[in-house]
């Protein structure tokens, strides 16, 4: 009996797990489609008319600047050794709080030469951005960062957001991978300098802000399914828990043990 029921438990697990791979799947390939104008937003797209630019194809009716053109080097030392939380940066959640993300401190204990980031800027460890290691700096008013990165702030022209999923596409990491391979640091690493002559494909503001909404929206489908997923894992364990050492003792009618779990993927 208890095989069984665990076993109609792991089958739900399973059924939401594939659910919540296909969305990540979806929502990847619905980024890429969106953020190189390979789908266009029906009251955005005035024609079908397309320019080659040196990373591929994009609407003629978008801008194609250099990344210099819409954002400055941020460069402030911290010099007064002020005491604020490091941060690092991961490949896929972008600027993390060091202590938290690595579970030990791995950072010096003088900062007084680490940079300070500032809430709203970007930055990566010049010698891994083409590991896809570029964020933006939502998590603290200020933090601070290895001398190794490089930061850098838009004038506003841009949305940061749409940049920010631009910059973390996989098209995008091969575009790094090249530039550091080509850059003249013999280091392996990519300054500002190098940084700033890449270019990004822009359509108007509008759409940008109307791309960012629709790829939230499926971002939070797929966070929807991974707590879910979570929840139902962890509900196994205890269920598990509670029949193995016989605190729960009863007659389980094994068609319903599963409804809760179909009831969170409707």
């Amino acid at each position: 009996m208890i095989c069984s029921v665990l076993s109609t438990w792991d089958h739900s697990i399973d059924t939401l797990s594939k659910l919540l791979h296909n969305s990540e799947t979806q929502a990847r390939a619905l980024t890429q489609t969106l953020i190189w104008g390979k789908r266009r937003l029906s009251r955005f797209a005035s024609s079908r008319e397309v320019q080659t630019t040196t990373y591929g194809t994009i609407p003629r009716d978008w801008q194609f600047p250099r990344i210099g053109k819409l954002a400055c080097e941020v460069s402030i030392r911290n010099t007064e050794d002020h005491d604020l939380p490091v941060l690092a940066c991961s490949k896929y959640a972008g600027f993390v709080r060091s202590l938290e993300y690595f579970k030990k401190k791995v950072y010096s204990d003088d900062t007084s030469t680490y940079k300070v980031v500032p809430r709203g800027a970007f930055g990566f460890p010049s010698n891994h951005i083409e590991e896809g290691s570029i964020g933006y700096q939502d998590v603290c008013d200020a933090g601070l960062v290895s001398p190794i990165y490089c930061l850098f702030r838009t004038d506003g022209s841009v949305s940061d957001n749409y940049l920010y999923r631009l910059f973390k596409t996989d098209h995008y990491r091969q575009i790094f991978s090249a530039a550091t391979n080509s850059s003249v640091d013999r280091r392996g690493s990519l300054r500002w300098h190098e940084f700033s002559k890449l270019h990004v494909p822009l359509p108007s503001l509008k759409e940008q802000e109307a791309i960012v909404s629709i790829l939230n929206a499926a971002d939070a489908k797929t966070a929807n399914l991974a707590k879910q997923l979570e929840n139902l894992r962890n509900q196994r364990v205890a269920l598990m828990q509670q029949l193995l050492t016989g605190t729960r003792r009863m007659k389980v009618d094994t068609t319903d043990v599963p409804a809760a779990a179909d009831r969170m993927m409707r």
